[in-house]
């Protein structure tokens, strides 16, 4: 029931959702160019200029993703002799995954399925592995060879790659070199503070009810996967765009905490319920109604049109510029902050409300998802205030 509600707000939302997924459709739409590694290159360039298809292979991504993070529920379920929804159920505990695979088309995105089988099988070799070093080496290469193949659709994989190398004495040696051979990448997984989601304790609130996954580090689970669990928290509380991958293990805590803590006690039971269904409708609303929305595009063919009749350029803020090529126009500012802007003598659309032109401008459309400004020829600063 939980994944039908998430689902249908997706399907019945104007488009795909994501202002950086429109980097990635406009090079499908429009072939323009991507820095994305190859195989996520190759799946772009064969995916339809089509938005249900589109959503439909969203909802796929994200179906592929549930999969291997069940399977370590599983797991647990029985371990713990629980009941049989409840690994699922968790799963809706957090903003993480519906926000990641439903309101982004990325190319991490396509990378995350394998990631989070990645994860599956690590889980399996610590609970699995023995004295035969050829056999545990062999259990150990499956996730490894997923993260190999993961990097191919995704950089940020890199992250996979330093973890996973570090929790074993069979990897560790390979770190050094692995660093050597990717470091032109490693600058890449510094975040930009500048960007709402890569700003740092945000990730908490996107783990949501999962954090209380932190459960894991008071039970005697395996010391790998407590630490495991420990760097990808770490990583995803200073860049919050990484936090998705605590999921898996927040969930096998959030199991030992409900057989602790909440089974058999039937009013923390329903709280939990409660909260988990509230939550999931809340993601389906914020969703449904993420950017970009059809008043938005009408706002951008509106200030194209004023900007030919007044015979003025267009400018805009950073956050609508791929919107802007997806409507068919070419945009002065895309894709990350601008330490400057030139808006003089400009009619300008900003998504941004608090986007501080109030004193410069003249403000001709006030929208819920755009605005419009009629910029003097001289006076406006190029260090604008956001």
């Amino acid at each position: 029931m939980l994944f039908i509600i998430l689902v249908t707000f997706v399907v019945f939302r104007d488009y795909v959702g994501g202002a950086d997924t429109y980097y990635f459709i406009n090079h499908i739409c429009y072939d323009s160019q991507i820095d994305s590694p190859i195989l996520s290159d190759w799946i772009f360039g064969v995916l339809p200029c089509h938005t249900p298809t589109l959503k439909i292979f969203q909802i796929f991504l994200y179906i592929l993703s549930i999969i291997p993070i069940y399977l370590i529920g599983k797991m647990y379920e029985k371990k713990l002799e629980l009941p049989k929804y409840i690994s699922l159920f968790l799963i809706f505990a957090s903003l993480s995954l519906s926000f990641a695979m439903l309101g982004n088309l990325e190319d991490d995105q396509l990378a995350f399925p394998l990631l989070f089988w990645a994860q599956y099988f690590y889980i399996k070799y610590i609970h699995n592995k023995g004295e035969n070093f050829v056999t545990n080496l062999y259990r150990l290469g499956i996730p490894i060879s997923l993260i190999f193949i993961s990097f191919f659709l995704w950089k940020g994989t890199l992250l996979y790659i330093g973890v996973f190398f570090l929790l074993s004495r069979y990897t560790i040696m390979l770190l050094i070199p692995m660093i050597f051979i990717f470091w032109k990448y490693i600058g890449r997984l510094i975040p930009n503070f500048d960007v709402l989601e890569n700003l740092p304790i945000i990730g908490i609130f996107y783990l949501n009810l999962n954090i209380l996954g932190i459960y894991l580090f008071f039970t005697k689970e395996d010391l790998h996967l407590k630490l495991m669990f420990a760097l990808f928290l770490i990583i995803g509380i200073l860049n919050t765009k990484y936090i998705i991958h605590a999921l898996p293990l927040s969930i096998v805590g959030m199991m030992y905490l409900w057989k602790e803590k909440i089974h058999g006690v039937p009013k923390k039971e329903l709280i939990m319920i409660s909260l988990v269904v509230i939550m999931t409708i809340f993601s389906g609303m914020v969703l449904y109604k993420s950017a970009p929305t059809e008043d938005l595009f009408v706002g951008i063919h509106n200030t194209y049109s004023l900007g030919e009749d007044m015979n003025i350029e267009i400018s805009n803020d950073w956050s609508i510029g791929y919107f802007i090529e997806y409507a068919g126009y070419e945009a002065r500012y895309k894709g990350h902050p601008s330490l400057e802007y030139d808006f003089n003598n400009k009619i300008v659309i900003t998504s941004f409300s608090d986007f501080n032109l109030d004193k410069y401008c003249t403000e001709h459309t006030h929208e819920e998802h755009y605005r419009i400004w009629i910029c003097p020829v001289k006076g406006v600063p190029y260090q604008i205030e956001q």
